[in-house]
């Protein structure tokens, strides 16, 4: 081939190739240029069914067992000898340990802190001759123990309830204190008062007698022998005084005030009272109008000094002071917390008892105190044994809690009072079962069932039913319920053809995710109708 079809052929092809690529490069387009040129695809829509079902949330919690009263042990008005400032002297009781009825809960001063059964909070001394319905508590308390008030009426501190309160302070190694400081004065004042007004009247009668014996002068003898009355002079040789007392003139001992049980001098009425009658109608009358006189106001102070016995006796024996009582409205209790050392002054609260049946305190968050309301159903897990117990929810606090340590270990968790413990909360970092916070808000649970008072403290799960239905209701997703510019909310519903149709509906209990629904205004969705939930783009965008 000559050198000029050489040259020809390559002209033409480079022709041919340059045409070609300039018609190539019509057809091609850059990732860029293709996705400006492209068209948005039609959205697909997103659909759900309308379904029928019980609608429930759990909420799970950890709590701690504690009694549902708890009790400030502040013996503040204890004190030592003369005044002094209260110390105390023995804690026989270490946090945990049973408090049973009539257990000493701690010395202070050298003086007992009884526990007792009861609710009537403390608030004065009570001393023999009071009455009310702490008298009443109180002689209820002792009879609980087996010791029995007598025949004293129902709160009044009488007799029975003098020796059954003695008898109680004994058995513990203590002696009551006197409900006065004269140390039995008044008492032992007033017994000698009433010997020697028998005796006045003794001399008072013989002197009488000897006047009824004695010559005459002629005046006033027939006068007196008119007034009916037996002349004879039995009244004399021991009738009278000694009807009433038992005893002859001049024997009757001095009362005991010491003997709670001593009798003491004949009531006024029975002695005094009663030889009057037979005095004045004696030969005294008869013979000598003075004597009798005299007969009759020895008579008269005798009975006076008698009741001033009567009344000084009834207000002596034994107190109970109101700084060494407690009153606890269950036994057995626990002792939560112990703040005092011996040999330290009682400065606020000493100890803390708690009583009554076993709640479950827990604390709720923010995202989960809306959910839960009073009554809610609930389930206490006991993990260790395994055991489940069905509870509801008796009470969540409208403030949130401070931060405080609510306890370290397992010690504590000692009622409503108290707070409870929750040392292993999983809210709290998981619950590591170090010291844990009270944050959040406060919920107690209380069983069906009492809880074993084994669990004292121990830590508990807690499950509750946040938002159920009672039965099976219409539920939709959240997401299908739209709200409008009037407040009022509808889903849209798809129908067979493809056609939306929006009904207003009305929502009601709320969980995992669904919502219970209603339809209002008269519209109509059933169980199996499609609702719109959302819409998602071609490529799986949203």
């Amino acid at each position: 081939m000559t050198r000029r079809r050489w040259v020809a052929v390559v002209v033409a092809g480079a022709v041919v190739l340059a045409g070609a690529g300039l018609g190539a490069a019509q057809f091609v387009k850059s990732p860029a240029q293709a996705a400006a040129d492209s068209k948005a695809p039609p959205p697909d829509v997103l659909e759900a069914p309308v379904e029928k079902r019980v609608l429930r949330q759990n909420i799970v919690v950890r709590g701690t067992a504690g009694a549902s009263r708890t009790s400030e042990i502040a013996p503040a008005t204890a004190g030592g000898a003369d005044g002094a400032e209260p110390i105390v002297t023995k804690l026989p009781l270490k946090a945990g340990d049973t408090v049973r009825e009539g257990t000493v809960l701690m010395e202070v001063s050298g003086r007992p802190v009884i526990a007792l059964r009861g609710a009537t909070p403390v608030y004065r001394d009570l001393k023999p001759g009071t009455s009310g319905d702490d008298v009443r508590q109180l002689q209820a308390a002792l009879r609980s123990l087996g010791h029995g008030t007598g025949g004293d009426t129902s709160g009044s501190f009488g007799a029975g309830t003098k020796s059954a309160l003695s008898t109680l302070y004994r058995s513990l190694g203590y002696d009551p204190l006197p409900a006065t400081d004269e140390d039995g004065e008044a008492l032992h004042g007033s017994a000698d008062a009433v010997l020697g007004a028998r005796c006045a009247l003794e001399d008072a009668r013989t002197a009488a007698a000897q006047a009824s014996t004695a010559p005459t002068t002629g005046t006033g003898g027939g006068k007196d022998q008119d007034d009916g009355k037996d002349p004879g002079g039995g009244a004399d040789k021991g009738g009278g005084a000694d009807k009433g007392s038992g005893t002859g003139p001049g024997t009757s001992p001095a009362p005991d005030p010491s003997a709670p049980a001593d009798p003491g001098p004949q009531k006024p009425g029975t002695s005094a009272q009663g030889e009057r009658g037979a005095l004045v109608g004696g030969p005294v009358a008869a013979d000598d109008p003075s004597a009798r006189r005299a007969v009759v106001r020895a008579q008269e102070d005798l009975a006076r000094a008698e009741e001033r016995y009567d009344d000084a006796k009834a207000k002596s024996g034994p107190m109970l002071p109101a700084a060494e009582v407690v009153y606890l409205t269950a036994f057995p209790a626990r002792v939560g917390t112990v703040s005092a050392a011996v040999g330290a002054h009682v400065n606020g609260t000493a100890m803390t008892v708690s009583s009554g049946e076993l709640l479950v305190t827990s604390y709720l968050q923010d995202n989960q105190k809306g959910l839960v309301r009073t009554g809610a159903k609930a389930e206490v897990v006991d993990e260790n044994s395994g055991r489940t117990y069905k509870a509801t929810v008796s009470g969540v606090d409208s403030q949130r809690a401070e931060d405080a340590a609510r306890g370290a270990g397992g010690n504590g968790g000692d009622g409503a009072a108290g707070g409870g413990e929750d040392s292993n909360d999983p809210s709290q970092d998981g619950g590591s079962g170090g010291e844990a916070q009270a944050t959040g808000y406060r919920m107690t649970v209380q069983t069906t069932k009492k809880l074993p008072a084994a669990l004292a403290g121990a830590d508990l799960r807690v499950s509750i039913q946040a938002g159920a239905t009672d039965g099976p209701v219409l539920v939709v997703p959240v997401t299908a319920v739209s709200a409008g510019a009037d407040g009022r909310r509808a889903v849209t519903v798809v129908r067979a053809s493809g056609a939306q149709t929006r009904v207003e509906v009305r929502t009601g209990a709320q969980a995992d995710g669904y919502v219970e629904v209603r339809p209002a205004g008269g519209q109509k969705l059933v169980e199996g109708d499609r609702v719109v939930t959302g819409a998602s783009r071609a490529g799986g965008g949203s």
